[in-house]
């Protein structure tokens, strides 16, 4: 072995080989103009000094322990380090592991590089090159942190991580865990993101499927080309456009989803649970609501929505398909161009507000249950069924259809005809003008006005033995 020491130490031009352990000790710098190889353990010593031993055919076969102001190392092959320095590089040809503390800036470059417990009180970089980048002790860093390798893993999952800055990392299967809060910029074929018990904010791309959990989530502008997975048990948020090829399933407990960025695309079905969830896709968007307190849908394009809400569902597209749907509060469901049309049974606790002035409104399953009243204007036909009593208000450009279980209350105007069934019919409270035939049928009451009645068409009242009692004297029967 070698002990050195002084104030000051130099290794010279000609190369120096240490065929056992390495001891060095120095008041003053540790340089190098030759390269140094060193069998055994290294424990180099400059307190408050640099060690520069960077030169590119350096072979440090053991652990090396370094202890200086500004520490660089640098080995031909793999390299093992443990700090206690200002701040360091270390470069390795082959691997390179690295534990202990820097107070300033660590920058750590292998073909594969593992971490064990450091502290790094600046700016961390790792490079990970053609091989992995692991822990096996905690990592906690006070600055940013970069952290690179050519396709492959990137898995920093211990629990008691500490990233108080930014995070960006690229790999390929990336893996980030922060026992508090976490920022990451990711560019990954796919990435796991966890901040135990902080917010998580997260942007960048994946080819493949994100995770993401935190107690609060904010996403930047985000690219996901498989499925995304969110979990919170505070608010998720955005600051820019969110496009998900595959799958969204957001589950925030009881805090709110916003997601509301004009730019989004969700490719594919977004099952959301949350407090008040809103979304909106630059074109279709399928949603599933699993008992949220509320709901706001927008797309471009159409919407397919089903689950439950506590509260108001209101749901905007191109089109609009309701599939079997619970709605606590109020349904307020717009179609820009085409129909309102269900897929699944729709059971609506307040007031119905529905829209289609291009198209038709097709919500005929005999199952449905509006509480509330409905109200249905569109540019064609409008069909509603009610297992129970209906209240509609009809402004329709075609005709009309309507059927109720219990008894129909209907007003309005019909550009078509009006068939009307129910059991027990009133025509009312508004004024009721039917642009053609009308057929109104009560199975088991009667049927009254309790406002004024047109019609242009013929009329097919059938009351049963029931009482027909339409007398306002403004009535006109075409």
């Amino acid at each position: 072995g070698m002990t050195v020491g002084g104030a000051g130490v130099a290794f010279g031009g000609a190369g120096t080989s240490v065929h056992g352990n390495l001891g060095l000790t120095s008041s003053g710098a540790v340089t190098q103009a030759g390269a140094l190889t060193v069998k055994g353990t290294s424990t180099l010593t400059a307190t408050g000094q640099p060690i520069a031993l960077a030169l590119a055919g350096n072979d440090f076969q053991s652990d090396v322990t370094a202890t200086g102001a500004s520490v660089s190392l640098t080995d031909a092959n793999a390299l093992t380090t443990h700090l206690a320095a200002g701040s360091a590089t270390l470069v390795a040809t082959g691997a390179l592991g690295v534990d202990g503390s820097t107070t300033g800036a660590l920058s750590a470059s292998g073909n594969g590089v593992v971490l064990g417990a450091t502290t790094v009180g600046d700016t961390l970089a790792v490079a990970g090159g053609n091989g992995t980048v692991t822990q096996t002790g905690a990592l906690s860093v006070a600055h940013a942190s970069t952290i690179t390798t050519s396709g492959q893993d990137v898995t920093l999952g211990d629990a008691a991580n500490a990233f108080q800055a930014p995070v960006t990392v690229t790999g390929a299967n990336v893996t980030l865990v922060d026992a508090g809060a976490l920022t990451a910029h990711v560019t990954a074929a796919a990435a796991t993101l966890t901040a135990t018990t902080g917010a998580l904010g997260v942007d960048g791309s994946t080819t493949g499927d994100l995770s993401a959990s935190g107690a609060g989530i904010a996403f930047g502008a985000t690219t996901v080309h498989g499925a995304l997975t969110a979990n919170s048990s505070g608010a998720v948020t955005q600051s820019g456009a969110l496009q998900v090829s595959g799958a969204s399933a957001l589950n925030a407990g009881t805090s709110d989803i916003a997601l509301a960025d004009a730019g989004n695309h969700f490719g594919g079905l977004v099952t959301a649970t949350g407090g008040a969830v809103t979304l909106a896709d630059s074109a279709a968007l399928s949603a599933h609501l699993n008992g949220v307190a509320s709901a706001a849908l927008t797309a471009a394009g159409a919407i397919a929505v089903d689950g439950t809400t506590t509260g108001d569902l209101s749901a905007g597209g191109a089109s609009v398909t309701l599939g079997a749907t619970t709605v606590g509060g109020a349904l307020s469901a717009t179609a820009a161009t085409g129909d309102v049309a269900q897929s699944g049974t729709v059971t609506v606790g307040g007031t119905s507000t529905l829209a289609a002035s291009a198209g038709a409104i097709a919500l005929a399953n005999p199952n449905n249950d509006f509480a509330g009243a409905v109200s249905a204007g569109a540019g064609g036909a409008v069909s509603l069924a009610d297992v129970n009593a209906l209240t509609a208000h009809v402004a329709s450009g075609a005709g009309a259809t309507l059927a109720a279980g219990g008894v129909l209350t209907v007003d309005g105007s019909t550009g078509g005809a009006l068939q009307a069934a129910g059991n027990g019919l009133v025509f009312g409270p508004g004024s009721t003008t039917v642009g053609a035939a009308l057929t109104a049928q009560s199975g088991t009451g009667t049927i009254t006005q309790a406002g004024s009645l047109a019609v242009s068409g013929t009329s097919t009242l059938d009351a049963g033995t029931n009482a027909i009692t339409l007398a306002t004297a403004t009535n006109d029967f075409g």
